[in-house]
């Protein structure tokens, strides 16, 4: 049964925000070239990477599993 407010009108939840899909992605896959070029940095830097498409804009996330692999990886950007 729905909470109802003093008025007796039913109170309702606001939506949840709706999560934008990459346009990477169809389908939750990511398309090819954005996989090639995780790939491509993944070697070049030594680390996993990820990228996060937003609409235009995006998250580039280098995965490290220690301090030394971050240090290493600091030095590969310098």
């Amino acid at each position: 049964m729905a909470q109802r407010a003093k008025d007796g009108q039913p109170i309702f939840a606001p939506p949840a925000p709706k999560v934008r899909r990459p346009k990477a992605t169809v389908g939750g896959v990511k398309d090819p070239d954005t996989l090639a070029l995780e790939a491509d940095l993944a070697n070049k830097l030594g680390v996993p990477v990820e990228i996060l498409m937003q609409g235009e804009s995006g998250q580039l996330v280098l995965h490290y599993a220690s301090l030394e692999q971050l240090d290493d990886l600091l030095q590969r950007i310098k």
